[in-house]
């Protein structure tokens, strides 16, 4: 578990990665979308990375620190059957998720959020991105080429 504070937070107008929500030339989120999303400041960023790297590693997740072992690779057609594998997990709507970028860049969402716009949240081949419940019970691994992978974190 990862414990979070009211000064672990940053506003999102400086967040690195806003243009994907804010820009008409890519998504833009309404104001209540906007609303769900929380960036971390770059040392809780790092903190929560430096964990991540323990589960989620070069080749994929770690399969000795993990149970319930799913996999998916999308294609250029099949967003809606990523995001119906996504829904299917067993992970409730309103759980408040981590998702972590780099060493430096993180933010706090809800999984209804993130099933519901998970390609704004995930670029291919530019994006190796880690998704976590706060409690860090389960883990969810996309990365730039594609493999998306979820598991139960054995002692997060």
């Amino acid at each position: 578990m990862i414990e979070l504070h009211d000064s672990d937070f940053d506003t999102i107008d400086g967040f690195p990665l806003l243009w994907r929500w804010s820009d008409e030339n890519h998504t833009a989120f309404v104001p209540q979308e906007l609303n769900l999303i929380r960036p971390l400041k770059p040392e809780t960023s790092l903190k929560l990375h430096n964990k991540l790297l323990t589960v989620d590693q070069q080749y994929g997740l770690n399969r000795n620190l993990t149970n319930n072992f799913r996999e998916i690779y999308p294609n250029d057609d099949n967003d809606d059957t990523i995001q119906d594998w996504l829904i299917k997990l067993p992970v409730t709507e309103t759980e408040q998720i981590l998702l972590s970028w780099t060493p430096e860049i993180a933010i706090m969402t809800t999984w209804k959020l993130f099933t519901g716009r998970w390609s704004d949240f995930w670029y291919p081949s530019s994006d190796d991105l880690t998704v976590t419940s706060v409690s860090m019970d389960w883990v969810l691994a996309i990365s730039h080429y594609g493999r998306i992978q979820w598991a139960e974190w054995i002692n997060g």
